[in-house]
C-alpha cells in the first residue's frame, strides 16, 4: 500500500518529478535547521518535540523521493520519539526496554520494506545505535555514530536527499572532530599530571596498583551516563548523543 502511494509522485517513466524533487530538498533543508535548533533546547521535552518535527519533514522528505524503506524509517523513530516524550511530561523516564522494542519494530519493518542495498541502511543503523548508546565510553558512541553517518550518506545519496546528505557529512565531520579533542584532552591531562618526586627524604610508600585513577587524568565524558530512554542525563544540550536516526 505504502509502495502505491508513493507511486504518486513518480512520472509515466518512473522517475521523481521535478516538483517532488525540489519539495523534498526544502522539506529537507527546513528538518535540517529545525534539528540543529533541538541541540540548543535546554528541556529534553522541547529537544523531543523538534526531533518529532524534523523527523515528520524528514518522512515527507522521503515520501517525495518515492523511498518506501526511509519513510517506514522516519515513522518508527516519530513513534519512539512520542513514546519517550509521553512518559517525560508525565515526570517518568522510558523502561529501558523501550529502545530494544523499537530497534526490532525498525527490523522487522525495514525487511518488509526492503528493495534495493540500501534499504539495509535503516536496520543496520536502528541496531547499531541502540548498541551505542548503552556504551558509558565515549568513543565508543561516536565510532559507531560515524559509521552510522557514514551509511545514511550512501542511502540519502542513493534516495536523492541531498540536503540531508550534506547535513549529515557535517554531522560526521563533528564528530570526528569530538573524538580529537576528547584525544587531546586526554593527552594533555596525562602529560600534566603530578609525578612523585625521586629524592624526596623520606622516600614516601609504593602507590597501591589498585588506587583510583584521578579525575584530572580522564578525559571529559569518561563518566558520562546515558538515561534509559537514550537521552543523556546531562543537562548541557552540546552533550546530547547523536541523533537517533543519522540521516
Amino acid at each position: 500500500m505504502i509502495v502505491q502511494l508513493l507511486s504518486i509522485f513518480r512520472s509515466e517513466a518512473g522517475e521523481v518529478t521535478r516538483q517532488a524533487f525540489l519539495a523534498a530538498q526544502a522539506l529537507g533543508l527546513v528538518g535540517c535547521a529545525i534539528s540543529c535548533g533541538s541541540y540548543f533546547s535546554r528541556r529534553r521535552t522541547l529537544y523531543l518535540l523538534l526531533q518529532m518535527m524534523t523527523v515528520a519533514l524528514y518522512g515527507v522528505q522521503y515520501a517525495l523521493l518515492a523511498s518506501v524503506s526511509g519513510v517506514v524509517n522516519d515513522c518508527v523513530c516519530f513513534a519512539k520519539y512520542l513514546f519517550v516524550f509521553l512518559f517525560l511530561i508525565r515526570g517518568r523516564e522510558a523502561p529501558r526496554w523501550v529502545g530494544f522494542v523499537f530497534a526490532g519494530v525498525s527490523v522487522v519493518l525495514g525487511a518488509v520494506a526492503f528493495r534495493t542495498p540500501s534499504d539495509l541502511v535503516p536496520i543496520v543503523t536502528a541496531v547499531l545505535f541502540t548498541y551505542a548508546v548503552w556504551q558509558k565510553n565515549p568513543y565508543v558512541l561516536r565510532i559507531c555514530a560515524i559509521v552510522c553517518n557514514g551509511l545514511w550518506i550512501w542511502f540519502n545519496l542513493r534516495a536523492e536527499a541531498y540536503v540531508a546528505t550534506v547535513y549529515c557529512c557535517v554531522e560526521l565531520l563533528m564528530t570526528v572532530v569530538t573524538i580529537v579533542r576528547l584525544l587531546h584532552s586526554r593527552r594533555t591531562a596525562s602529560a600534566s599530571a603530578p609525578t612523585p618526586a625521586t629524592d624526596a627524604v623520606p622516600t614516601p610508600p609504593p602507590v597501591s596498583p589498585i588506587a583510583p585513577i584521578s579525575a584530572a587524568a580522564r578525559a571529559p565524558g569518561d563518566d558520562a551516563t546515558v538515561s534509559t530512554n537514550g537521552l543523556p542525563t546531562s543537562g548541557n544540550p552540546s552533550e546530547k548523543s547523536p541523533k537517533e536516526s543519522f540521516k
